[in-house]
């Protein structure tokens, strides 16, 4: 099958727009970082096919995890993606246009449908490890060749071209530190979840509600950090 990715990076929207930006930790709140996973409602990863619905699957399947009580389907992400649409200041709309969209647009439509009741921006991954002590979020960034294939782990190295910029799910994080007691930033990992279906990533076993969850992969911070800096987002919603 031939992936459209469908995520495109507006910085200047996010200005124009008034965002809250979520806050730099303080140092003690990094001291007190914790790994988390977040647990998914739903076991099989949506699967956005060959449509550029990316933005409308990550906001989908974040309202399908932990602390978010929904279960939602492909429909029901579609739908997002076709208000985004609406929403971004991109040329055109789906339907008829498969024009892709924005993680703020797809974050603003979840709001309207009632999936969310409001959300943040995240600008560092401190801010990302910050967030994920509470709540699974999205985030937008380019997708490289070497993503396409992660290794038995589930990890992706951000090797080889650009092919085109992406939105999925942030799941989790692995926090793992030095003997100073600060980050090593080496074995610390972001987990996310893409929406490619069963076949994409690694699965993880839960137990509770569900067995197995499916399209897990893992990002090392360094290279997340980099993402981050070439035009990539991140948007956390509010856990209720």
């Amino acid at each position: 099958m031939i992936r459209r990715f469908g995520r495109l990076a507006y910085p200047s929207e996010v200005q124009v727009r008034g965002t809250k930006v979520a806050r730099i930790p303080l140092t003690n709140e990094v001291d007190a970082l914790e790994s988390r996973l977040w647990i998914p409602n739903i076991q099989h990863a949506l699967d956005q096919g060959s449509l550029g619905s990316c933005t409308g699957n990550a906001v989908a399947q974040c309202a399908s995890t932990q602390p978010f009580g929904l279960q939602l389907t492909e429909e029901d992400a579609l739908r997002a993606y076709e208000l985004a649409t609406q929403i971004d200041d991109i040329p055109g709309q789906y339907p008829p246009v498969d024009t892709g969209s924005s993680g703020w647009a797809a974050m603003t439509a979840a709001v309207q449908l009632g999936w969310f009741a409001g959300f943040e921006r995240a600008d560092s991954v401190y801010q990302i490890l910050l967030a994920l002590q509470t709540g699974p979020g999205v985030a937008g960034t380019d997708w490289y060749r070497g993503d396409d294939s992660p290794d038995g782990t589930g990890l992706v190295i951000p090797t080889g071209v650009i092919r085109g910029g992406h939105e999925y799910m942030i799941a989790g994080c692995v926090i793992a530190r030095l003997g100073t007691g600060a980050l090593d930033l080496e074995y610390c990992r972001i987990i996310t979840r893409n929406s490619w279906g069963d076949d994409y990533g690694v699965t993880i076993k839960y137990g509770v509600p569900i067995e197995t969850a499916t399209g897990y992969f893992s990002h090392k911070l360094p290279h997340f950090m980099a993402r981050l800096a070439t035009f990539g987002d991140a948007h956390f919603p509010r856990v209720p």
